[in-house]
């Protein structure tokens, strides 16, 4: 037996010496025995009084975070109202739940023996007491143990401090200390809280609950609420007295834990019955009497209340529950055994009492996992706060746990989940679980899944019916999934998985979980989209009713902003970034208030609503996001296509998709990702919209001003780009350029010096720039001259995608035409060169990327001039 058990033993040993004492002693020593008991009395009330100093409580608030304590009070109480539970979770029994489990998780710690002060080692051995320093004995300790490090033999003190205000400094010792410092917590955070001292050597709190018009009892150390029953059924102490001291005074609240009230009086032989009561009521006027009338009027009713409560439950009979409640859990087990009180072992009946419901904050699984139950509120039989609760086994993540310590030692723990009142009945028809990432021990072994249809809500309570059973379950590596199918679904409205075994109970001092899945059937196939055609035909008559209004309106402006985003699909079609459109973005935000069509054309090309991962404590953000599937990136192609050609936003009369134009779509998509074409090369030959710096613009590219519009093409480059677009320039070679003489200009080509001259001009006058000879080096561009290059780059490449696709403007004085007769007229026409694309022949656009990619690799020109080079030389190429 080590030294704390025989200083156990001891205490034990003259408390019961001091009883039969007296008990003998009665007729002849009655006054030194009243007076050594008045004397407890009066010390125990006076200490009370530290509790109500104003700075020792606002000492108190500085190191807890009562803010978030409270908070997390009123959303329960708030949710517990609106799920309808009778009575409805008040706020303030809620709060007294929540500092009770952050002291004992987060704030105080238990010491059988102190480390080493001189070594650390944590392999001690009590060997004596000493008396206090003067340091000491200002934090009042009353006796400090001496305690001996069996790696170096140096001895280390260990003050029992019993000051409320040391107690927040050191924040650790046994049950003395504990319940000390607790309780001024609770008065720190406005609970009307009183210290409990019972005679046998244990203390706790009590609290006054408004809402239930009567004293809470709470055990920091145990974090025990409201089982006053845990000490004479669970622990199996013989008690005797048990005292309340507070403010309001002082009050003999035995019969409150027992449900022995005849065979505990045989113990109470001290004092006489009468004696006690009259003391009581002595000390409690006296501490009284500066009170207003009212105040003494409205206490001694809660003194009336008290009185019957604990009559009334000293003759109850004793619940199955109160006679299952657990021993001792804190102390070493030679400490509580020396002490009497290992009582007995957990059991699913003496679980801690369950958490409040809480939002499940899962909304943003559901995207990522289809099928998931989403949506709900859900609650445990416990949590470590604040980072290891109920939540965090439901909100999707790997970053955090659910950790219950009531799950140590055989106790049984559970989780459950809770569909909100408006939600409908769902049936799961599978169900995975995820290990944690430390302490294998930990994991669940052996655990039950239950649902009720039903709660009852004037109990809050459940009626539940076991859906699958697993035994045995290993996981052999940390955040490994199991997932199991369910044989015979039941539609329910809470679920609960209720773990009765970890996978070492010896080792592990709690159970974990990172992830708990539920999944319904997934929905039924949802109504197709709206064609592509019909998406593009509405942005054409919108965009055509905006032009008539205002030629220069933000519609232009948004449409090209479109044709950007689908083109860095295209052009990257194995990065996922670019097929994710952040709605809060500021571009995509005004792309789609200037265009709501937009977004149809964008739901048509497959692009889906979603909801983006949590960021911090920032909410959710939505999303347009495409999938990675081939048939997704042929329908962005085919809408590009589509917004691209003369039938679409500059004709009023768009002709429907055919399956040829689907076929020749897909028939480019294949040539774009065939095996040949590797990053690398997309990158060199094929880009579509690039920046300054060679790089594809995508939604997180626009993030870098709060200009919501896409600049308008360069004046110089807008002439000399209209100037070739007559009917002789529209002739694009069947054939590819060979390679050695791609971008070489032709004999008889117009002389364009003067129009890289404007562009390079405009391109300076664009970022500040300042002009530099033909002939120089280009200069490695600053943050805002490549911000301002990569808009003019986008534009001027917005107005190449519809020069290369119009039909030349000499027609478009002509009236609408057909597309056999405008290939009549300009011989071989843009609708001409489509046709040709279909039959296999090479897209002319994408000749003029490859060569404006090979001009950007030259580093000799700007985005703008080699957009307007690219145009001149496909077009002149014979």
């Amino acid at each position: 037996m080590d030294w704390d058990a025989a200083l156990a033993t001891q205490l034990q040993a003259e408390e019961q010496f001091s009883a039969r004492q007296t008990g003998s002693q009665q007729q002849g020593n009655v006054p030194s025995a009243q007076q050594a008991f008045l004397s407890r009395l009066q010390s125990s009330l006076q200490h009370t009084l530290l509790y109500e100093d104003e700075l020792l409580q606002a000492i108190s608030q500085s190191v807890m975070p009562l803010d978030r304590l409270v908070g997390s009070a009123n959303s329960a109480a708030a949710l517990s109202v609106s799920l309808g539970e009778q009575p409805a979770r008040q706020a303030e029994d809620l709060l007294a739940q929540e500092l009770l489990t952050w002291f004992k998780h987060d704030f105080f710690s238990w010491v059988n023996s102190p480390p080493c002060s001189h070594c650390g080692s944590g392999d001690m051995h009590a060997s004596g007491m000493a008396p206090p320093t003067a340091e000491e004995a200002d934090g009042n300790a009353g006796r400090v143990e001496l305690h001996t490090c069996r790696a170096c033999s140096c001895t280390t003190r260990f003050p029992r401090y019993n000051h409320p205000a040391k107690l927040l400094e050191t924040r650790q010792g046994r049950c003395g200390e504990w319940a000390n410092c607790f309780t001024l917590c609770c008065r720190a955070a406005g609970l009307e809280a009183r210290y409990i001292l019972d005679w046998t050597d244990h203390v706790w709190t009590e609290y006054y609950s408004h809402a239930h018009r009567r004293w809470i009892h709470m055990d920091p150390c145990e974090a025990a609420y409201d089982k006053p029953l845990l000490y004479e059924a669970g622990w199996d102490k013989q008690l005797s007295y048990v005292v309340a001291f507070s403010r309001h005074g002082v009050t003999d609240v035995m019969k409150r834990y027992t449900k022995q009230w005849d065979q505990l009086k045989q113990r109470r032989m001290l004092v006489s019955e009468n004696w006690l009561q009259q003391q009581c009521a002595t000390l409690t006027a006296n501490h009284r009497r500066g009170w207003t009338a009212q105040e003494k009027t409205d206490w001694e009713q809660v003194d009336r209340l008290e009185q019957a409560e604990l009559a009334d439950h000293a003759n109850a009979p004793t619940t199955l529950q109160e006679h299952t409640l657990p021993g001792r859990q804190t102390g070493s087990a030679g400490w509580r055994a020396a002490r009497g009180e290992l009582g007995n072992p957990p059991s699913s009946s003496s679980a801690a009492n369950s958490t409040a419901f809480r939002m499940a904050e899962d909304d943003s699984v559901q995207s990522s996992e289809p099928g998931r139950l989403c949506g709900g509120v859900v609650r445990a039989s416990g949590e470590h706060t604040p980072h290891q609760t109920a939540v965090r086994a439901f909100d999707g993540g790997l970053q955090h746990k659910w950790l219950d310590f009531g799950g140590a030692d055989g106790g049984v723990t559970w989780l459950e989940y809770r569909l909100l009142p408006a939600q409908p009945t769902a049936a799961v028809v599978r169900y995975s679980l995820t290990s944690a990432e430390d302490e294998p021990s930990r994991d669940p072994c052996d655990f039950v899944l239950e649902g009720s249809l039903e709660c009852s809500a004037a109990s809050g309570t459940a009626t539940w019916r076991q859906l699958d059973r697993q035994e045995g379950v290993t996981f052999p590596s940390r955040h490994h999934t199991h997932t199991f199918a369910l044989q015979h679904p039941l539609p329910c409205r809470s679920y609960r998985l209720r773990i009765t075994a970890v996978r070492d109970p010896a080792s592990a001092n709690s159970v974990q979980l990172a992830k708990l899945d539920l999944y319904t059937p997934l929905d039924p196939p949802s109504q197709p989209q709206r064609p592509i055609s019909e998406a593009v035909a509405a942005l054409q008559a919108a965009v055509s009713k905006a032009a008539d209004s205002k030629p220069d309106s933000a519609m232009a402006k948004a449409v090209d902003t479109l044709l950007l985003l689908l083109a860095n699909v295209l052009q990257h079609p194995r990065d996922s970034k670019f097929k994710t459109l952040k709605l809060e973005n500021v571009k995509i935000k005004a792309m789609m208030l200037a265009a709501p069509e937009i977004g149809q054309v964008l739901k048509a090309a497959g692009f889906q609503e979603t909801r983006l991962p949590r960021q911090g404590k920032q909410p959710p953000g939505l999303a347009l996001s495409l999938d990675t599937s081939e048939t997704a990136t042929s329908d962005v192609l085919h809408t590009l296509t589509l917004l691209q050609s003369p039938h679409s936003i500059h004709n009023p009369s768009p002709a429907p998709a055919s399956q040829g134009q689907r076929q020749q779509s897909t028939a480019q998509l294949q040539q774009h990702l065939s095996p040949g074409n590797t990053p690398a090369e997309e990158s060199q030959g094929s880009e579509l919209l690039a920046n300054s710096e060679g790089e594809l613009l995508s939604a997180d590219d626009m993030q870098v001003t709060d200009d919501t519009a896409t600049p308008a093409m360069p004046a110089e480059v807008q002439t000399a780009t209209d100037a070739g677009t007559g009917a002789e320039a529209a002739a694009v070679p069947q054939t590819p350029m060979a390679p050695s003489d791609a971008g070489q200009v032709p004999e008889g080509q117009p002389d364009l010096q003067a129009v890289a001259q404007g562009s390079r001009q405009a391109s300076q006058q664009a970022t500040h720039d300042t002009p530099a000879p033909a002939q120089a080096e280009p200069q490695t561009p600053s943050a805002p001259q490549r911000q301002a290059k990569s808009h003019a780059s986008a534009s001027a490449l917005t107005q190449m995608h519809k020069l290369q696709l119009q039909s030349p403007s000499t027609e478009s004085t002509q009236g609408e035409m057909t597309p056999a007769a405008a290939a009549r007229q300009a011989g071989k026409s843009t609708v001409a060169r489509l046709a040709d694309a279909a039959a296999g022949q090479l897209d002319a656009k994408k000749l003029i990327h490859q060569e404006f990619a090979r001009l950007m690799t030259t580093k000799k020109f700007t985005p703008n001039e080699a957009a307007v080079l690219a145009i001149q030389n496909v077009r002149t190429q014979q």
